[in-house]
């Protein structure tokens, strides 16, 4: 076939697939920065996908079906715009794909998405949801911390009741008991309870994940579950909008290596004025196991600023500062660097990472569509 009319056959199905389904929203963020990063294992300067906000495309859309019933899909593909490749480890929707049903009674979602814990965390960031310079960040980083997202989710959210909302989740770990394995392996947990009314926001959330058994240097050790609670609350003066947040990370086991309970406290402010705004966070891990060398505690402190040049595109700045007051691989201490300014495998040791500190300049723009 002619290429011209192939192209023009394309296009024509397109336009009519478009038209039969009008529901359907194509969108997504391109985000991308320079970074200059000071790290243990060396400077470095980069381009960076997502410094504000992952970048991302996706398809969503809903179908009335009568009696205000609808049916619900969203699938959201993650992309590293500094070079072409797809997030979340190559995953084709690997940000969320779920489907469901909406309705008087609320929503139920079938797939994987977001987890309760992760929309009250992000709710509470001053800079806002998903950068690379914020709390988050460094609660998800690649080494510890909760499981953002969760794979084969069910999820109910209730309708909203005079400001209440909640959720509750449970994703399957699809564990068989083929040699005695738990079938509750990697089975996750999650509820969530927030306030929004006017300035304030307030949200309470908690996940556990069961993780069966863990070998740790040879010798099966039993792990209960791990658990994280969050409170996390807010509240716009107008003039400048203030953020808290409190956060626990429990793993009890009985090998040193592996037992796992921190606080995380975090507090931060925003102010806009004009186009512009200032957000500035400073969020500490206090450590509460007792170490061979010390407690594994860590703080990070964030500057943004943020210029919009219309509704949909902005120009951004930050500086952020990571430190680990006591940190080795061995002993389970907690990695503060952010995985955008710290590369922990790449000629990392435990020698150069205890007392450790990583800071980070970034500059970079954000256009949604």
């Amino acid at each position: 076939m002619n290429k011209k009319l192939l192209v023009g056959a394309i296009a024509m199905a397109i336009t009519g697939l478009a038209q039969a389904q009008s529901n359907v929203t194509l969108y997504g963020i391109a985000d991308a920065a320079l970074q200059i990063a000071k790290t243990p294992n060396g400077n470095v300067s980069r381009v960076i996908s997502g410094g504000a906000s992952g970048s991302r495309w996706g398809l969503k859309g809903s179908e009335d079906l009568g009696d205000g019933l609808k049916a619900n899909f969203d699938l959201q593909s993650g992309i590293n715009v500094d070079d072409g490749s797809s997030g979340q480890g190559g995953l084709l929707f690997g940000r969320r794909a779920t489907i469901g049903l909406s309705g008087g009674f609320g929503a139920v979602d079938l797939g994987r998405r977001d987890t309760p814990l992760f929309d009250v965390l992000a709710a509470v960031e001053p800079s806002g949801n998903g950068n690379n310079f914020g709390m988050n960040d460094m609660l998800t980083n690649a080494t510890r911390g909760y499981a953002r997202r969760i794979n084969n989710q069910i999820r109910y959210e209730t309708p909203n009741l005079s400001g209440f909302k909640g959720a509750v989740m449970y994703g399957l770990g699809e564990a068989n008991t083929v040699n005695g394995t738990d079938k509750s392996l990697n089975n996750v947990l999650g509820i969530g309870l927030t306030y929004s009314n006017g300035p304030l926001y307030l949200g309470y959330a908690y996940q556990n994940t069961e993780e069966g058994s863990t070998l740790v240097s040879g010798v099966t050790t039993a792990v209960t579950s791990h658990k994280y609670n969050t409170l996390g609350a807010s509240y716009d003066f107008t003039a400048v909008k203030l953020f808290g947040m409190y956060y626990t990370d429990k793993r009890d086991l009985t090998a040193l290596t592996s037992k796992i309970d921190q606080r995380v406290y975090a507090i931060g402010a925003s102010v806009p004025f004009g186009a512009s705004s200032v957000a500035l966070q400073y969020g500490k891990i206090k450590d509460k196991v007792s170490r061979i060398t010390g407690a594994a505690d860590a703080r990070e402190v964030a500057l943004t600023y943020q210029y919009s040049l219309s509704k949909r595109t902005t120009l951004y700045a930050s500086y952020s500062d990571y430190r680990n007051d006591n940190y080795t691989t061995a002993l389970g201490g907690f990695t503060a660097f952010s995985d955008k300014f710290f590369d922990t495998t790449s000629s990392s040791t435990a020698s150069n990472r205890v007392t450790a500190k990583s800071s980070a300049l970034m500059t970079g723009i954000r256009h949604s569509f």
